[in-house]
């Protein structure tokens, strides 16, 4: 059985509402189940099942999906691990392919590789040293994070050989490269700090020189097949329960993680050698909407803090700065000052969007307020969570003393017909909604869109998905949203698609093609409308707009 046929027999098998109930207390309301979200803080419950359609939507965080959904946040999981999970709970067999095979030859090669260098530091006095009197950790962190030390001199390659590991595996799991016909060891006399996936297994490896001359002076794992710097982060696994109680605290290092994590801060993650990526902050709003960035109080840090503030915005994290005074780092503020005032003064007091930018720029002049303004504006366009924009307008107009309308009218960056634009697109994905429900309940009005391929310009690649995945369906009647959503890369999408299930089904009974013509003549009306308010349109959509309007007045026939 096939990775698909699986998942086909897990949704065909798995009934939702008893899965959900081993989790959640369910209680029955009219057709639906109903409960308190596990996935925010819920007072009234808003989280409901549809047995019908096997999905669950929240009406609150407006989280949506089907059982692997539902197992895949609330586990924590990736796609192929819930499909595991829920195959071995219903039994079904699960064929490891063969990529899989080697994925966890890799796992087991690392977790050996971790526990001998783990071990290598305690053999090692001038490297326990370094992390104990140098770094002032306590031994309690340094199992709890597993760190050790690589002698190199190819001891680890030998251990691994003489535990039947070919040399190939060696060098694909990325701890040794080949060099004039000699395999060498990847790290050499330096601290290694182990990197985990969110389940505990070692993918990777940081390592740092003890000296202070050799350079690099830090330097990662090669990625391999289990290993992506800029889709992991440092930490989360031995944080992950703590980041959800508290908002994350990103932090720029190794060492600056560990060294708070030692003093009891534990809410704390970090990038792993690169710049703070999209992929590792859609990560970390798993868990937490909010993060707190800390880095450094020097020019470098600043600028990696405004670069992570955007990657934040754009994966919809609010992000907040914690401000360590000039050329100080967590290490020296917390040597300096003390655990308790570091804690008071930096991480409870943390500055918003707004006002990390009038500190680092202090402006004070008109030219200088508005630069500032200009870039202020440029980051807050990065959010696509209306609600937090409009808090910083509000702040924006409040610090600089502006009027609320003249900042919004700032931040829109064109004409007023923009406003326009948002307001037409907005009821043209109203109408893409009512197609899209249209066609799954009655997927033989597909042959009304082929006849025109008007239809082919005007659909947003969303509806095209869907008509695409329609076509390949084998069953010609109407098709489960729960079977759709596995086609689905867009994830707002599917929540959106998901949301469909719980709208009544006798409001999309009884749609005859001619009704299904009016609303598709009605779609591109709006299309064209909407052309025409970002000034995209030329002469022959002015015609095209009469055209529609006057088969909308006949009847849409």
């Amino acid at each position: 059985m096939n990775k698909r046929d699986i998942v086909g027999k897990i949704l065909a098998d798995c009934d939702i509402v008893e899965l959900i109930n081993t989790y959640l207390p369910l209680k029955k309301v009219g057709r639906y189940y109903r409960a308190l979200c596990p996935f925010h803080h819920d007072t009234k419950p808003s989280f409901y099942v549809n047995p019908t359609q096997q999905l669950f939507h929240c009406f609150g965080c407006k989280e949506s999906g089907n059982v692997i959904h539902f197992v895949m946040k609330y586990e924590k999981l990736e796609f192929n691990e819930a499909i595991k999970f829920l195959a071995e709970r219903l039994g079904i067999t699960f064929v490891e392919e063969k990529e899989e095979k080697t994925n966890r030859e890799i796992y087991e090669i690392l977790k050996l590789a971790s526990n001998f260098y783990h071990e290598k530091l305690f053999l090692f006095p001038q490297a326990l040293s370094y992390l104990t009197e140098k770094r002032k950790l306590s031994l309690e962190t340094i199992k709890k994070f597993q760190l050790g030390f690589a002698p190199g001199r190819n001891f680890l390659i030998e251990t691994l050989r003489k535990r039947g590991y070919s040399e190939e595996l060696i060098i694909e799991s990325g701890l040794a490269y080949k060099k004039e016909e000699e395999v060498r060891e990847w790290f050499f006399n330096r601290i290694i700090f182990p990197i985990f996936n969110r389940r505990g297994e070692v993918i990777g490896f940081g390592g740092r020189v003890l000296d202070e001359e050799t350079e690099p002076k830090y330097l990662n794992s090669p990625e391999t097949k289990v290993f992506k710097k800029g889709e992991n982060l440092y930490g989360l696994y031995q944080t992950m329960n703590y980041l959800i109680k508290n908002k994350a605290i990103l932090v720029e290092g190794y060492f600056d993680l560990l060294t708070l994590f030692d003093k009891g801060i534990k809410n704390l993650v970090a990038p792993l050698g690169t710049g703070f990526t999209i992929n590792q902050a859609r990560l970390l709003k798993r868990y937490n909407d909010e993060i707190i960035i800390l880095f450094d109080g020097d020019q470098a840090g600043r600028e990696a803090t405004k670069r992570a503030i955007e990657v934040a915005l754009k994966a919809g994290l609010n992000p907040l700065v914690a401000w360590l005074p000039e050329n100080y780092d967590p290490d020296k503020y917390l040597n300096e000052k003390g655990v308790k005032e570091f804690v008071q003064n930096i991480i409870n007091k943390p500055y918003d969007l707004v006002e990390f930018y009038v500190m680092l720029y202090q402006p004070t002049t008109i030219l200088e307020k508005r630069k500032v303004l200009k870039e202020l504006l440029e980051m807050i366009n990065f959010t696509c969570d209306l609600p937090l924009k409009e808090l910083y307008l509000n702040k924006i107009s409040e610090v600089f003393n502006l009027n609320k309308e003249k900042v919004l009218t700032l931040s829109a960056e064109k004409d007023v017909f923009i406003f326009k634009a948002i307001e037409t697109n907005e009821f043209l994905k109203n109408i893409e909604f009512k197609i899209i429900r249209v066609l799954l309940n009655y997927p033989q009005y597909l042959s009304v869109i082929e006849k025109n391929i008007e239809y082919e310009e005007a659909f947003s690649e969303e509806i095209k998905e869907i008509i695409k995945i329609i076509k390949k369906a084998e069953q010609k009647e109407r098709i489960s949203i729960g079977l759709i959503l596995e086609e689905i890369k867009n994830e707002e999408f599917k929540k959106k698609l998901a949301l469909l299930s719980f709208f009544p089904q006798e409001l999309i009974s009884n749609i005859k093609e001619e009704d299904f013509k009016r609303l598709l003549f009605q779609y591109l009306y709006n299309y064209y409308l909407n052309k025409c308010a970002t000034g995209k349109i030329d002469e022959n959509d002015l015609e095209k707009i009469y055209e529609i309007k006057k088969n909308l007045i006949k009847g849409g026939k």
